[in-house]
């Protein structure tokens, strides 16, 4: 189910955030780095759209992303957002995504193996891999493959703009207010794109759910 919730990151604390990413000039500062810039292979197939997804955008070269990681980032969440989602702040990972216009994000579901199932972390190198995988992948347990003692929040670190699309599954999410925060089931298929000509950026805060939950 998709949800955007009533609370919000500050809209000070997102141009806090942006204004560290751009003005930067202590590289020290801000872990960055380029995400795939051509092609796509995913970290997991569970069904058959998710194949149809690897055959039919294993070759486009429009997805790219910049990640943008620091404990100054971090710091620009306020506690109550840890608090509402009930997520602990020790357990969970911290980043900032910036797309280029024309660029997008290929259709797909969130697994979470960076914090699950540390062995897939990485996405397979070639088609011989993620056969692999996929005989493995019958032998997981569904609190693997669908943790749900895990949440991802999604959120606008910018003003509406034109062009900057959310979709999930039959639920499309534009013009979203600055701070916004969005969730959704782990089964959905989703997307995202910039079809617009000013730069996106969005965070994402993906952790464990703290053990009172």
């Amino acid at each position: 189910m998709v949800v955007v919730h009533t609370i919000k990151l500050p809209q000070e604390n997102c141009n806090n955030i942006l204004n560290m990413i751009q003005n930067s000039t202590d590289k020290n500062k801000i872990e960055t780095m380029v995400g795939k810039t051509e092609g796509y292979t995913p970290c997991c197939v569970t069904d058959l759209r998710e194949l149809e997804v690897w055959k039919t955008w294993k070759d486009n070269k429009e997805v790219q992303q910049i990640i943008y990681k620091s404990k100054k980032i971090d710091e620009q969440v306020p506690e109550n957002i840890f608090d509402y989602f009930n997520i602990d702040k020790n357990k969970c990972v911290i980043d900032v995504r910036r797309f280029f216009p024309g660029k997008l994000h290929v259709p797909h579901k969130d697994y979470y193996f960076n914090l699950s199932y540390s062995e897939w972390e990485a996405p397979p190198k070639n088609a011989l891999e993620l056969k692999d995988r996929l005989e493995k992948m019958k032998t997981l347990s569904k609190e693997i493959l669908q943790p749900k003692n895990i949440v991802r929040l999604w959120i606008s670190l910018t003003e509406p703009k034109f062009g900057h699309v959310l979709m999930i599954e039959d639920k499309v999410l534009y013009w979203l207010e600055q701070g916004s925060i969005v969730t959704w089931d782990i089964q959905e298929l989703h997307s995202a794109a910039n079809v617009g000509y000013e730069d996106r950026f969005i965070m994402r805060i993906t952790g464990y759910l703290n053990e009172s939950a």
